[in-house]
């Protein structure tokens, strides 16, 4: 945990946790994993669906954090 706050929103008062980055890029994942890449969006997709439904937001769903922003280690 790097770090930690509180912040008020339309629903109430939310905890929200700074956590280390704990893997590569998604699209380093994408472009090395020679499998259908339909079902692996498909399965990132449900487990926000499911993060969502245990109230646990991840913020990390805009365009920019699917670009790679460190080295992907299979090329």
């Amino acid at each position: 945990l790097r770090d930690h706050f509180e912040t008020n929103g339309p629903h109430g008062q939310h905890l929200c946790l700074v956590l280390p980055v704990l893997s590569e890029g998604f699209r380093c994942w994408l472009n090395a994993l020679k499998v259908a890449r339909p079902a692996i969006v498909a399965q990132v997709v449900e487990a926000l669906v499911l993060l969502h439904a245990a109230n646990i937001i991840h913020t990390g769903r805009h365009r920019s954090y699917a670009d790679e922003t460190y080295p992907c280690p299979f090329y």
